[in-house]
């Protein structure tokens, strides 16, 4: 498993591989297992390894990597994007997978980077967002 991560990607089959960083196997038939989700507009879907998460609807079973990775590509499908950025070159619906997001913000002071984790219990957060390609 690994800690302050965030991968971007468009195809199904990265998103496997990016899932597959926030899950662990201890090699003694345990391994990461979700009990709960969150949905929120700032973290997108989180997935979540104890049921005390706060606000957090508990899954209909234990669900494992795999598990984990087709429930979140399928809410993913069904999820509503935010609105396309403006941009000079094209755009592609794409997808945010993290653990721990840094927010670029700017304020009187200046610019600086704010970090933003998906709480105690969370494993891994499921984020639509937008691929921007330049011309």
């Amino acid at each position: 498993m690994i800690h302050n991560a965030c991968i971007n990607g468009v195809v199904r089959e990265r998103f496997e591989i990016a899932m597959s960083f926030f899950f662990e196997d201890f090699g003694n038939g345990s391994e990461t297992k979700a009990v709960s989700y969150t949905v929120d507009e700032k973290s997108g879907l989180v997935l979540h390894w104890h049921k005390s998460a706060k606000g957090s609807t508990l899954l209909p079973y234990e669900m494992k990597m795999k598990a984990c990775i087709e429930f979140a590509w399928h809410w993913l499908q069904g999820t509503e994007y935010p609105d396309s950025p403006d941009t000079n070159g094209s755009t592609e619906k794409a997808w945010k997978v993290f653990n721990q997001q840094f927010i670029h913000k700017n304020n009187d002071d200046g610019y600086y980077i704010d970090c933003e984790d998906i709480g105690f219990y969370g494993i891994v957060a499921i984020k639509p967002t937008w691929a921007v390609y330049g011309k």
